[in-house]
């Protein structure tokens, strides 16, 4: 009994030898408490073995002794380990208690320890006797009763009651998918107290319950690392093969198929397809094959990217075939719209700008000697009818347009939408010749689709480039087609005009101040100039607008009728506005330190509203120069100001709500003065003298002005009138009880030193008198 019992206990410390040495090479927190938990489980089963044997008394006295305390430190190193196995979740505060209790009871198992050591002296604690079974001979010991026998009793059971009760709150909280390992732990636990108080309370002479410390061990490493681990993973992987939404076959080395998933089956391959397709693999003895298929599923094609791929096991060696299959065919759907989308415009289906100058960049170098021509359409006066009558005419009228276009179905002829209604077309010089070639185009002229097109005339412009060098830029081809538009937008009795080299002198001109332009901006050339605002009732300046010149180096200048336009029809002048807006807020700034309280206004293009972010930018300009917002205002022309209503809307309330001023300048000059008035609700209306000084009816034109004065200051809105040269005009504006003047009467633009040279005398002599009160 005794080889048996030797031999079992020699068995099971030589396992867990074996696991510790893994342990120690693995670096979680659990391998190391399971590393600890071990040591302490050999170490007891070690003293066991030897407090069996008859040994002289004394030693087996100490043996035994030192055996006693360790079954309490390896409740200890359990506690320990079951804590780090359940991370329990102790909260910030509750951590330095349990720092505390730790401490505690390390001082109480030293008490308990140095207890057992006095045994041998005192006998308090047990007593050894020698017991025959089967001519063997052991030593056993009785315990005694006494109180710190009961002390060294209950410490282990609120041990051992401590472990169950994090066990059971993992449990309770634990998703059931991790449950597991923690119920099997709680289940052996409990079974190792069971038969370990079977021994102590039934007064056995020889405690084998020893045997369940290491078997504990060993089944806790068991389920821990590697059992509970191995089954989430399966668990998962099932789970992941069964949701995802590839098909995946698993096939055995006979060929015969031994898994599939739950979007395989829905493939709905019937067992010989499915052994055509694998053996149509095979044939190419390849490691991986990546190939699209189609297949009839529900009546529909679809196109299925396959992937096949050996299986392979431990020694590299095939064991089996997996075969992965990808329905794509949403996907290759959506990849041919998004690239449609890419190429085409959303609003007429025809090439984009970019699209438009590839294709035809390629149709020009693969046939260079085919003669063509490039056309540039614009529908003339567009941006009225989308005034007059609402955008969803407007793009009815471009659909039409681009149908006529597309109507043509010969490869001869390229077209697409370049920027709003421009369009262009590369089209050979015989289908331009036909008698038909521009007759579709100026279908257009009679396209009706609703009442209010009725009595509208529309006028397609037409401009021809005839191709001499295929390996032009095609963007250069069209700016020369585009440029000859612009010779014949005046005139009513013309549509189609050809290209000509001297019209490309303006182009030159207006390419040689583009080139320019960012250096002059970077070296400083561009200088802000102020004309004084006056009110009407004293004749006092009460502010200046912003205006720009170019100074160039040898000290001639440009006026901006030479720049202004070419930089907005680049999509370049946003660079020039926040030049002079920078200029103008320091020089805000400036005033602000020598107590001259005078505002600024600003010009913003429409430019502006595209290329920045407006309410952020001029937010963080008057943040960094510590200016109040409605110092510097902010000039917009109505014409700016009707190409996106609702989207400028947005952004100038913004603007409004943080403090700044709207200015409308060039009131009454356009189409649409009430409507943007009704939809914008801006702070002050700018009229141009030139209302009354360019008709016959002056008369008519006074009273109408007075009108729109009087609208103005009923809506609180205050009126500045520019352009202001004489003093008749000035005082009919002072009849007509105007709030601001501005004009050549008071001064034209000059350069800011002027300015403040000639007209901040009065801040001077008066202090605050004549400050602003716009």
């Amino acid at each position: 009994m005794k080889t048996i019992f030797t031999t079992l206990l020699v068995i099971f410390t030589a396992v867990m030898c074996v696991c510790c040495i893994y342990f120690k090479r693995t670096k979680t927190e659990v391998s190391k408490s399971l590393f600890r938990l071990h040591c302490g489980a050999i170490f007891s089963c070690v003293l066991y073995l030897f407090s069996i044997f008859n040994l002289p008394a004394l030693l087996s006295y100490f043996i035994n002794s030192i055996y006693y305390a360790s079954i309490h430190f390896l409740l200890i190193l359990l506690t320990n380990f079951i804590f780090t196995l359940t991370q329990f979740p102790f909260k910030e505060e509750h951590k330095k208690y349990v720092v505390s209790l730790k401490k505690i009871w390390l001082f109480l198992f030293t008490l308990d320890a140095l207890s057992f050591l006095l045994n041998p002296f005192f006998h308090h604690e047990f007593e050894l006797s020698r017991l025959f079974v089967n001519k063997d001979v052991f030593l056993c010991w009785t315990p005694r009763f006494f109180w710190p026998f009961q002390i060294h009793l209950g410490l282990c059971y609120i041990l051992s009651a401590l472990i169950f009760i994090v066990l059971g709150i993992k449990i309770w909280q634990t998703n059931r998918f991790y449950r597991s390992k923690y119920i099997i732990t709680i289940a052996i636990f409990f079974i190792v107290l069971l038969i370990n108080a079977f021994f102590l309370w039934l007064d056995t002479y020889l405690d084998f319950s020893i045997l369940l410390y290491s078997v504990f061990s060993i089944i806790c490493s068991y389920f821990t690392i590697y059992a509970t681990t191995k089954r989430v993973q399966n668990t998962m992987l099932q789970q992941l093969s069964e949701t995802i939404n590839i098909g995946i076959f698993v096939f055995n080395l006979d060929r015969k198929c031994i898994f599939s998933n739950k979007t395989a089956k829905n493939l709905q391959f019937t067992t010989d397809a499915l052994l055509e397709e694998l053996k149509s693999l095979l044939i190419y003895r390849k490691d991986l094959i990546k190939r699209n298929i189609k297949i009839i599923l529900n009546d529909q094609e679809h196109t299925l990217a396959e992937e096949f791929c050996y299986l392979l096991d431990s020694q590299k060696k095939i064991c089996g075939y997996i075969l992965k299959m990808n329905d794509i065919t949403e996907e290759l759907k959506r990849s041919a719209e998004e690239s449609y989308r890419s190429t085409h415009d959303e609003l007429t289906g025809l090439l984009t700008r970019k699209a438009f100058y590839e294709e035809g960049e390629r149709i020009l170098k693969s046939e260079p000697d085919t003669e063509r021509y490039l056309i540039c359409t614009n529908i003339k006066n567009f941006k009225l009818l989308n005034d007059l009558c609402g955008s969803e005419i407007g793009d009815a009228l471009l659909k039409e347009f681009a149908n006529l276009l597309k109507a043509e179905k010969t490869k001869s002829i390229l077209s697409g939408r370049i920027t709003g209604d421009r369009f262009a077309i590369l089209i050979n010089k015989e289908d331009l010749d036909k008698d038909h070639g521009l007759e579709k185009i100026f279908k257009l002229e009679n396209f009706i689709s609703d009442s209010q097109l009725a009595n509208y005339k529309f006028h397609i412009l037409i401009g021809i480039y005839k191709i001499t060098d295929p390996t032009e830029k095609i963007g250069v081809m069209y700016d020369k087609a585009a440029l000859t538009l612009k010779h014949i937008s005046d005139n009513y009795s013309i549509n189609v005009a050809y290209y000509k080299k001297e019209m490309l002198s303006s182009l030159e001109k207006n390419k040689k101040i583009l080139d320019s332009f960012k250096q002059a901006l970077k070296n400083n050339h561009f200088k802000m100039y102020l004309q004084p605002q006056v009110r009407c009732s004293d004749e006092k300046v009460a502010g200046a607008e912003a205006l720009v010149r170019w100074e160039t180096e040898n000290g001639s200048s440009f006026s901006p009728e030479k720049f202004i336009r070419v930089l907005e029809d680049n999509g370049q002048i946003y660079r020039l506005d926040q030049f002079i807006w920078e200029q103008a807020a320091q020089t805000i700034q400036r005033w602000q330190a020598q107590k001259i309280d005078l505002s600024i206004a600003v010009n913003v293009s429409a430019n502006d509203f595209y290329h920045l972010d407006l309410f952020k930018h001029f937010t963080a300009l008057v943040k960094k120069y510590g200016i109040p917002p409605q110092k510097l205002k902010l000039e917009i022309t109505e014409t700016v100001l009707i190409h996106d209503l609702t989207l400028h809307k947005q952004t100038l309330t913004k603007l409004q709500d943080f403090g700044f001023i709207i200015e409308m300048d060039d009131f009454g000059s356009g189409y649409s003065s009430l409507m943007v008035l009704k939809n914008i609700d801006v702070d002050i209306l700018k009229i141009d003298m030139a209302f009354l000084s360019k008709t016959e009816h002056e008369e008519r034109s006074k009273k109408i002005l007075q009108y729109v004065i009087k609208m103005a200051q009923k809506l609180g809105i205050k009126i500045i009138v520019e352009g202001v040269e004489t003093l008749e005009q000035a005082k009919f504006l002072k009849k007509l009880h105007c709030d601001f003047f501005q004009g050549y009467l008071y001064s034209k633009p000059v350069s800011t030193e002027e300015f403040e040279r000639k007209f901040l005398q009065q801040f001077q002599k008066t202090g605050q008198d004549g400050g602003n009160d716009q």
